[in-house]
Parts: structure tokens; sequence; C-alpha cells
């Protein structure tokens, strides 16, 4: 552990001079946790995960998620180590892919990667890619095997509304649960009076994936369904070896039936 703190903190040496012309300011640098200031104002801690490989993560300290994941250095540690098991094997040539919809903070982006997969992610809300891009800086070479996409994946073209939690210090909340006016309707998420608007374009899968894919993840708050529809010319070309997905009980019948399909 001594000697992965080490090398972190080494390589944080080397990139802060460029992260700190990008507007980036690091508040204090401990031995385990460090404090930053990202350049819209966020607050954002990093930290080397407890993960075979490790990596540097960066996150918000006010999602409540986050919380156990900072004393434990794995976050959903079941869910991590089956994703371990069905990545590892298909990425070892390091030509593998993963499909990361709804990245969030970027831990499966970036442990994917640091099991030699590249990565193809999703996310919308502009301050959790901010994040998810320090992660990136802060481990050598990950940059370069990931490509990013700032959209919702959805059937329908056009711009949607999202409605992003807002981060609270006194009132830690789940941040991961943004959710948008789609078909459906507000499948899961807060009241108006705990987010903030923000619009994104749609995209469909079928136009961003071009080859087999390790696993394919999609995490968006009751829209699981839609997004997979827009993959079907992957699933019918393509390998695809594995899905994982956020079941989310609906009170929309037809929601629900296109969650069995």
């Amino acid at each position: 552990m001594l000697h992965h703190l080490a090398c972190a903190q080494l390589r944080m040496d080397r990139v802060y001079p460029k992260l700190h012309r990008y507007g980036w300011r690091l508040e204090e640098s401990r031995a385990y946790v460090s404090r930053w200031t990202a350049p819209s104002g966020q607050a954002v801690h990093t930290f080397v995960t407890q993960t075979e490989p490790r990596f540097v993560f960066a996150y918000n300290p006010f999602d409540h998620d986050m919380d156990r994941m900072a004393r434990k250095g794995v976050l959903e540690p079941a869910m991590t180590l089956a994703w371990h098991e069905t990545t590892h094997a298909c990425c070892r040539n390091g030509r593998g892919i993963v499909v990361d919809v709804g990245g969030n903070f970027g831990w499966y982006t970036l442990y994917s990667i640091a099991l030699g997969c590249r990565v193809f992610v999703l996310e919308p809300v502009r301050a959790w890619l901010e994040i998810l891009t320090l992660g990136l800086s802060l481990n050598p070479g990950f940059a370069d095997r990931v490509r990013i996409g700032q959209n919702v994946v959805y059937p329908e073209p056009g711009n949607f509304t999202l409605h992003v939690p807002k981060p609270v210090e006194e009132d830690h909340i789940f941040l991961g649960m943004t959710y948008m006016n789609g078909s459906a309707g507000l499948i899961k998420g807060y009241t108006s009076d705990k987010t903030y608007k923000q619009v994104a374009r749609s995209i469909r899968l079928d136009d961003w994936v071009r080859s087999d894919v390790c696993l394919l993840k999609a995490d968006v708050e009751g829209y699981e369904p839609q997004a997979l529809h827009t993959a079907q010319r992957v699933f019918s070309k393509y390998r695809v070896h594995a899905l994982q997905l956020e079941m989310t009980k609906s009170k929309s019948l037809d929601q629900t039936c296109a969650s069995i399909k």
C-alpha cells in the first residue's frame, strides 16, 4: 500500500502543474485522501483504491454513495468483484471494449482501464465529467484509452432536460440519481428543490459502438430499456459478452414490460 501511495504522489507531482493551469487547486495532500477544488468550484477528493489492480479515484465527498467507499477503498465490492471476473480475461490483450452508459465519477471506467480495457463512457452531467477527467489525469496513460460522450442514450433524437442532484455538505444525498424527462416521465430521483436542470443531447449506441463488447453497463435511473433499444445493431452484429443493468420498479406498466423484455 505504501508503494502505491508513493507512486500516486509522484504522479500527482508530475501532473499538478498542468492541472493547475486548467484551474484545479490542490488544497491538501495527505497520505490517504487529497482534497481539491475543481475549476467549477466543486469540492473533489482523490485516493488510491483497494482494488486489484489499484488506481487513483476522484469523487465528490458530498455523495452518500461515497461515504462507505471512502472507508473501505472499494465502491460496491460485490459488483466490482463481478466486474473483474467478467472483464479481466476479455481485456487481457489490451483490445477489449467496455461501454459505460451513465459513467458518473468513473469508478467502472477507471477500473476497466486499469484491467486493460478500452472504454466508451457516456456521462451527460458536466460536473461529474469534470471529476472523471481528474481521475483520468491522475492515472498515467488512462486518458488515451477512453472515448467520452457528454450525452444521454435514448432512442429519440433531440435535447433532453436532466435534473441533477445538488451537492450539499450538511445533507449528503445520492448524487448519481440524475433523472431525465423521457417518455415514462420521472421514474427515479429527487424533488425539484434538491436538483438543478441541465440539457443534454441524445445519441444511440448503434452510432457509437462498432465492435464486440466485453461488458455493456447501463445505469440511467430507470431508462435502461430505452438505452438498450438504441443498441439493436450492436446486439445483432457483434458479440456482447456481458450486461450489467440497474433494474428500477416503475409505476408505468409499459416501462415495467420494457424492463422485463
